[in-house]
Formats: C-alpha cells, sequence, structure tokens
C-alpha cells in the first residue's frame, strides 16, 4: 500500500507556466513556517494545491504538496483527508491513477463525514473509469448515488451524479445517463462559481462528452461550447484545453476540417504547457486524423509518432485502433502495401479488444444493477419475515388461524423471492461468462485470457514452476475469407478451437484474443514440452481440411518460456516476436522466443 511519502518522493521539476505560482506560494508560507500547527494556514496550503490541480502543470501542485507534507503530523482528520483527495487527484494528472485509488481508498476505510465519503467516492469513479476498472467504478458510483439524500452541498451532489451520469453513458446507457448528468448540471448551477472544485465546468463538460457518446453531435457542441465558457469563468486549464479539443473531435467526424484545426491546435499548445500527457497525445491523434484529411503525411506522420505505444499501455484500445489506421493509411500512400495491412491487422486486434472491454463495462453495469435488484429483494423477504412474526403475535385469539395464514402466505413469499434471488445469481453468473469467452469459438476472450494467465504466471512464481506462452495465428485467413466465404472462415475458427481443446486439456488456458490469433498459457511446462504438444497440434492442423476439402488450413506459432523475473506483459511481447519471424521466414512454422 503506498504512503504518502513514497507517492510523492520522486523528484519535482516545474514547467515555466506553474513555477511562479508555486514559488509565490512557497515564499509567502515560508516565514510562516514556525506556525505550521496552525489549521487556517495548512487550509490556505490546501486550498493554493487545488487551485494549481486544476489551473496548472500537476508539477507545480506537487510542489506545494511536498512543501505541506512535513505537517501532516499535526493536521486534523479533516486536513489528512483533504490533503489525500489532493494528491489523489495530483497523480491522476500524472498519470498515476492506480496509486490515486489506492490513497481513496484509505480515506474510506477511515470512514470520514458524508461529505467527504462522498466526494471521495466521485473522485473514485473518476479515476476507476480512467483504470478501465469497470466493476469497481460501478461500486463507488452505487454507493455515491445512494448517499445524495443525505448531502446539502449542491457541488458533492453534482459530482457524483456527472461522473454516475458518464459511467451510464459509457456503459450504453445514454438517456439515463444523460438524464442523471443533466440533474447534476441543475446542481452545479445552484453553487457559485469555484475556481477551486469547477463544479460548474466540469458537469458541463461530462454533458457534452456523453452527448458526443451519444453520436447527438449538435448537442455535443451546444453543451461543449456552453461548458467552455463556465470552465474559463473558473480557469480551470485542463478542461479548457479538453473542450477544446473535444470541439475539434466533434467537428473532425462531421468533415469540417478547416474549422476543426485551430481548435485541436490550441487544446494541443495548452495541454503541452501544463503538462497533460494523456489529453495532448490523444489531440495528436486527431490532428494526424486531421492531417490525413488534407492529404498532408508527413504531418500526419510526425503527430502519431509515438502514440500507439501510450495507447497500449494506457490500454485504450479505441484510439490505438485509430492511430493504426493513420498509420495504415500512410504506408498505403507511400505504396507500401504488405506494411499497410499488417497496420490494418494491429487496429483490427485493438478493435477487437476494444469491443472486448465494452462487453466488460456493460456486464458490470447489468450487475451493478442485479446486486442492486437483490438488495432490494433481500430486504422486502427481512421486512415479510418481520411483519409475519408481528401478525403471528398481534391476537392470542386469532393465533391458530393467523398462523396458518401467514405460515402459508409467507412460505409461499419466501418461496418466491427466493426463486426470483437464485435466478439474479444465475444471470448473473451467465453475464460474467458471455463477458468473458468469445462468442464464436467458446474459448476466453482476449480481456478473460490475459487476466486468467497473470494470475497464473503468479501462481508459477509462487510455486517455482515453468510457465509458457504461446500465440498463433492462421496463416493466409483472409484469403480464405474472401476465397470461401466468412462462413467458411467461422467454420475454421470453431475448427481450431475444437482441436486445442483436444490437445490442450484443462489447466491449460485457451483464447482467441483477435481475428485469426489464437494463445495458450501452460502451466508447469516447459520449452521442449510446449515445442512437442505444439509440433503435434501442428499436424493436426495441417490434415484439417474444410467441410468441402477446398482448402488446407496452416498455422504460425511463437513460443516463449517466462525467465523468472519479468512481467506477462514483457513475456508476451517475446512470444509475439517470435511469431512475427515465424510468419516472416514462410509460415507453417514454430519459433521459439531467443
Amino acid at each position: 500500500m503506498p504512503t504518502r511519502s513514497n507517492l510523492i518522493s520522486s523528484p519535482v521539476r516545474l514547467d515555466r507556466s506553474g513555477i511562479l505560482m508555486a514559488l509565490g506560494w512557497l515564499l509567502c508560507i515560508g516565514p510562516m513556517v514556525a506556525l505550521a500547527d496552525s489549521e487556517d494556514l495548512l487550509d490556505q496550503r490546501l486550498d493554493a494545491a487545488e487551485r494549481l490541480n486544476a489551473s496548472s502543470h500537476w508539477r507545480s501542485g506537487r510542489a506545494v504538496l511536498e512543501s505541506i507534507e512535513p505537517d501532516l503530523a499535526r493536521a486534523s482528520p479533516e486536513q489528512r483527508n483533504a490533503y489525500d483527495l489532493s494528491l489523489a487527484r495530483n497523480l491522476a494528472l500524472s498519470g498515476a491513477s492506480a496509486a490515486g485509488l489506492e490513497l481513496i481508498d484509505q480515506v474510506l476505510d477511515r470512514n470520514p463525514r458524508i461529505e467527504i465519503r462522498l466526494r471521495a467516492l466521485w473522485l473514485a469513479t473518476n479515476l476507476a473509469m480512467s483504470e478501465r476498472s469497470h466493476h469497481r467504478a460501478f461500486n463507488y458510483a452505487q454507493e455515491g448515488l445512494a448517499l445524495i439524500p443525505r448531502v446539502d452541498d449542491p457541488a458533492t451532489r453534482a459530482g457524483i451524479l456527472g461522473v454516475a451520469g458518464l459511467l451510464y453513458a459509457e456503459a450504453g446507457e445514454f438517456e439515463q445517463g444523460i438524464e442523471m448528468i443533466q440533474r447534476g448540471v441543475d446542481a452545479a448551477m445552484e453553487a457559485p462559481p469555484d475556481p477551486q472544485e469547477s463544479t460548474r465546468c466540469i458537469a458541463a463538460s461530462r454533458l457534452a462528452k456523453a452527448m458526443r457518446l451519444g453520436s447527438d453531435w449538435q448537442g455535443a457542441m451546444d453543451a461543449a461550447e456552453r461548458a467552455l465558457v463556465h470552465c474559463r469563468e473558473e480557469s480551470n486549464g485542463h478542461f479548457i484545453a479538453s473542450l477544446e479539443s473535444e470541439i475539434g473531435e466533434i467537428l473532425l467526424q462531421q468533415g469540417r476540417l478547416d474549422e476543426a484545426e485551430p481548435w485541436l491546435e490550441r487544446a494541443r499548445q495548452r495541454q503541452q504547457d501544463i503538462g497533460h500527457r494523456g489529453g495532448l497525445l490523444l489531440t495528436r491523434l486527431r490532428l494526424a486524423e486531421l492531417a490525413l484529411g488534407h492529404d498532408r503525411d508527413s504531418d500526419a506522420e510526425a503527430w502519431v509518432d509515438g502514440i500507439v505505444d501510450f495507447f497500449r499501455e494506457a490500454r485504450d484500445w479505441e484510439r490505438k485502433a485509430r492511430a493504426h489506421r493513420v498509420l495504415a493509411d500512410i504506408e498505403e500512400h507511400r505504396g507500401n502495401y504488405e506494411e499497410a495491412v499488417e497496420q490494418l491487422r494491429r487496429s483490427s486486434v485493438a478493435l477487437e479488444r476494444f469491443h472486448a472491454r465494452e462487453r466488460t463495462r456493460r456486464v458490470a453495469f447489468l450487475e451493478a444493477r442485479f446486486d442492486r435488484d437483490r438488495q432490494r429483494r433481500e430486504l422486502a423477504l427481512l421486512e415479510e419475515q418481520a411483519r409475519a412474526s408481528r401478525l403471528e403475535q398481534s391476537s392470542t385469539d386469532q393465533q391458530a388461524s393467523l398462523r396458518l395464514a401467514v405460515q402459508s402466505g409467507g412460505s409461499l413469499l419466501i418461496a418466491a423471492l427466493a426463486w426470483m434471488l437464485f435466478r439474479t445469481t444465475r444471470q448473473r453468473r451467465h453475464f460474467r461468462a458471455l463477458s468473458r469467452s468469445d462468442s464464436l469459438t467458446g474459448l476466453l476472450d482476449h480481456t478473460a485470457f490475459f487476466d486468467t494467465a497473470d494470475e497464473a504466471l503468479q501462481h508459477s512464481m509462487q510455486k517455482r514452476q515453468g510457465f509458457v506462452l504461446v500465440i498463433a495465428d492462421i496463416d493466409h485467413f483472409k484469403r480464405i475469407n474472401d476465397s470461401h466465404g466468412h462462413l467458411a472462415g467461422d467454420r475454421v475458427l470453431r475448427r481450431i478451437s475444437g482441436l486445442l481443446r483436444d490437445l490442450f486439456p484443462t489447466p491449460a488456458l485457451l483464447g482467441r484474443i483477435g481475428g485469426e490469433e489464437f494463445a495458450i498459457a501452460l502451466q508447469d511446462c516447459t520449452t521442449e514440452q510446449a515445442r512437442s504438444m505444439i509440433q503435434a497440434f501442428q499436424n493436426r492442423v495441417r490434415l484439417a481440411h474444410s467441410e468441402d476439402r477446398a482448402f488446407r488450413v496452416t498455422m504460425s506459432f511463437g513460443l516463449a518460456e517466462f525467465d523468472g523475473l519479468e512481467s506477462l506483459e514483457q513475456l508476451r511481447r517475446r512470444t509475439d516476436a517470435a511469431l512475427y519471424r515465424a510468419k516472416q521466414t514462410g509460415r507453417d512454422r514454430l519459433v521459439v522466443a531467443e
């Protein structure tokens, strides 16, 4: 578990945009360090950190937070919570959302007063969304929404309504999500403009994003322009830049390239100045797409440089797919058709991962709804049992007849509620299973395979056992689809998955991780053992003909054995590299990673 000390121990280098503000605050408080036990002084410094978080480079806010840390021993519980939440927000701005979430959980574990708890929950929901931790985000949001009737502060209510509404919109519940966000906007308008909290700015910005997700382009544009007014009024540089880029995206999607370019350029410059790396790289992706629309391939290549790795590390598969499509168009214009096809293949794989994550998000929403319904039913069951007990004691004269009626009715009601709970639990398991398996082959999908493989690798490390990862690709699969139709291609995929189950029984992990890509994870296994198993599988695949025996299927394989130190992602990169060499050297072969 991270502590405040190790979370902020990295050296701080301020950019020019924030150094004057940070130094100004530090110089102002310098002569009063001896008075650090003053709650008013500490509150002023915490307010300064929050203002810098909203308007400047994250390093500026970090400098003030570091200056506060030595005085935390004398801070009140309220101030300690305020410090940790400010640091969590700062960590998120620097790209460390996971560390920020751990800090927020520490605040929630202290059982703070309800207003602080609700603020912590909406910040946690936001960070969990950034981490693509959908179940966690829905849990935070549901707890926060349940607390709204107990909170009077409109800004706090606006925060949880806005982030929960956006979460619902991203899960495909656009109408419910937008209605919730609009309630948040209405609550925000009850609060005065606040540069520190940026309540109006953030609430209105979420409405614009939700409308764009629902493809309501004009509604999104109107909402973004209104949000921009509030963000300028509250001096929130991060959201101003995000909205400028959002408006550029809306114009870009409508084909209004000349209008989009100045918005995107302003956003890029602002994000570069305030150090918002994630926002900056998204804006660069949009500029790259715009440059392609103007046939400026060299500009597009410059904008897209380096962003694929960032989106892969951030697990932002939809934007990674867009970046690969930009690269594919550039290579096609140059006449490098083989590389263009490879970029399109990578785009397709990224989109598969994106859709798998969308299914997971949707299932998380359904599970949250089922949990809420189950809790209501359990409460109804308890209330009915209590009512039955009260009736049973109500009258000695009618005790016998009432007992019979109550027991009969109560038993029927209990049985009905128990059946409903059973169905809810079964449906939840069904949805979870659907979210983890590929609908065509029944194998684990990309997300489920690598999540499960990571757990298996950790187990192998603890047991000091070998672990082998294999990634396989059907050779020239596109030709099969083009020449014989997609139904024939689907039959091939199902046949391959059946052969995998035959030759790699449990505890082997099997997944379809892309269009024609499969993965195998083998525990307590060596390279030689895995090589022998793959060669046997290859022989079976080579003999597998289509139903009309019109073509023969071959596959290429990359294999890598865990070296005892690397992460699953590093092991996967070595396996991918081996598969690439297998395809480059003729296909229909197995290559073992170096």
